[in-house]
């Protein structure tokens, strides 16, 4: 077999190759690999890990779970860490690999979930002082290679809160 083991966020472009079957080990899941185009995103201190199917065939084994989950293309798996909660739910598949392709893409997203995407990506440490601005939902697209500075002036487009830098430490408030 060819074995992966992710911690992290990783977009996989596979081949199908019957006699090598080619199995991602993820926040304990096993995604068998059909030969095809997915994204798992299973970082350590986030709720639960996401496996996107982009195209091809993906089975992906849940601890607990009777059966292998299979996901078509355009489909994604999100499964808590503790394996009890498993939701399946339709995705654009261009937003879901944006990060593998420079973009930043936060739909559905809270401020909080945002500057956690940040930190990762950007390698800063964002603090939010008002819970009020903490889950403020946003839709938003950054496909110009916007850096963490740009990213939360355009968020604050309405200015309602405020940015204060010092280094590479941001405080929100």
């Amino acid at each position: 077999t060819r074995d992966v083991f992710l911690c992290g966020e990783a977009f996989f472009d596979v081949a199908k190759d019957s006699l090598h079957p080619f199995i991602v080990h993820a926040s304990g899941n096993e995604i068998k690999v059909k030969g095809t185009k997915f994204n798992v995103r299973a970082f350590l201190d986030e709720d639960s890990s996401t496996t996107t199917l982009i195209e091809g065939k993906v089975e992906v084994t849940v601890p607990g779970q009777a059966n292998p989950i299979s996901l078509t293309p355009g489909m994604a798996l999100a499964v808590s860490n503790d394996q009890k909660n498993v939701s399946i739910y339709q995705v654009d598949e261009n937003n879901a690999i944006g990060w593998y392709k420079g973009e930043f893409n936060a739909y559905h997203m809270t401020l909080e979930q945002i500057c956690k995407d940040l930190e990762k990506r950007f390698n800063v440490k964002i603090m939010i002082s008002n819970d009020k601005i903490a889950s403020k939902v946003y839709y938003a697209s950054f496909v110009n290679n916007e850096d963490a500075d740009g990213i939360l002036n355009a968020l604050n487009i309405h200015r309602d809160f405020r940015i204060r830098k010092q280094d590479k430490f941001y405080y929100i408030y």
